[in-house]
């Protein structure tokens, strides 16, 4: 039920009744986890862990691996690494890759399965425009800054968005009297005083239809992430005008085909400072003006059809 309403607010018409949900997470001495298997069955592998398993069952034909980020860089030189990394090394599976991004950067990396034919990519349809844009401020209004604050997912780079946003406060490229400060994505965080004086509030997790109104009153929202994909926040608060800040890795170097108003920088304290300085000073008229050239997809129909699901289908057999 809530699958099926959640598919429903993203535009796909997929009722309760045909979604059947089996987990075998809560496995116990009584609770073995059995799944029941088909030789039709589709396999769709979503994380490395899953790629994992599936490679070593006995499948009639190849699953689909959908790759979402590389996955290898989630832990330090380890097992985890070297496990991670050599699922994308096997021969059972069909790549279907979350963004081109992705897929360039795995074909870059130079695993074979990403450069057969069959490898292939969609854009998601993350837009939130047609809900509205961004609100602009009235003048006795303060401008809001948004962190995608979440500590515990290292390639977030908490830390050094702290120190970015407190460089810039210190440098003047932002002045704090103008501005409110907030962070979500994690709960759990005390509010945070920079040594610049200026406090950030942590609103948590919080509800998607709270977070969709809730980015409409963001002027800045700064999303780093040091992996090749681009992250849902930066496309999701820059289809709507809002300005944001995100971070260069791999082939990820420069993300205007998405939007003009996403300012890449490189991993660095003061280069996302900069960064912050030139998003923070683009004026909303600005904004809403590359809004208009804005690629961000919203239609999730459009963006399926784009990945060939039918072809992928088809290789399998």
């Amino acid at each position: 039920e809530d699958l099926s309403t959640f598919f429903k607010h993203e535009g796909l018409d997929i009722p309760g009744e045909k979604i059947h949900v089996v987990s075998v997470a809560d496995r116990r001495y009584n609770i073995y986890g059995y799944v029941s298997m088909h030789p039709d069955d589709v396999y769709i592998a979503s994380a490395w862990w899953d790629a994992h398993l599936l490679s070593r069952l006995p499948l009639p034909s190849k699953f689909i691996y959908l790759v979402q980020d590389y996955e290898p860089i989630f832990y330090n030189n380890s097992d985890q690494y070297v496990l991670a990394e050599a699922t994308y090394k096997l021969k059972n599976y069909i790549p279907l890759c979350n963004t081109k991004l992705m897929y360039d950067f795995m074909r870059d990396r130079g695993y074979e399965a990403f450069k057969k034919p069959s490898a292939t990519y969609f854009e998601p349809a993350v837009s939130r425009i047609d809900s509205g844009p961004a609100i602009e401020k009235k003048k006795s209004e303060k401008k809001k800054l948004f962190l995608y604050g979440r500590p515990n997912v290292h390639r977030n780079l908490f830390l050094t968005a702290l120190e970015s946003i407190d460089y810039a406060v210190k440098a003047g490229f932002i002045v704090p009297d103008d501005w409110e400060f907030i962070m979500a994505g994690q709960d759990h965080i005390p509010a945070i005083q920079l040594t610049s004086g200026v406090k950030i509030e942590n609103l948590g997790k919080i509800g998607l239809q709270e977070y969709i109104d809730f980015s409409k009153t963001i002027d800045l929202a700064i999303s780093p992430m040091m992996a090749p994909h681009p992250n849902y926040p930066t496309l999701e608060f820059s289809s709507i005008g809002t300005a944001v800040v995100t971070t260069k890795y791999g082939v990820k170097q420069d993300l205007s085909s998405y939007s003009r108003n996403i300012f890449i920088s490189d991993i660095g304290v003061e280069s996302m400072a900069g960064a912050i300085k030139l998003a923070a000073g683009k004026s909303y008229d600005s904004r809403m003006k590359d809004l208009k050239t804005t690629s961000i997809e919203n239609d999730w129909s459009k963006s399926i059809s784009m990945a060939s699901i039918k072809d992928i289908l088809v290789s399998l057999w």
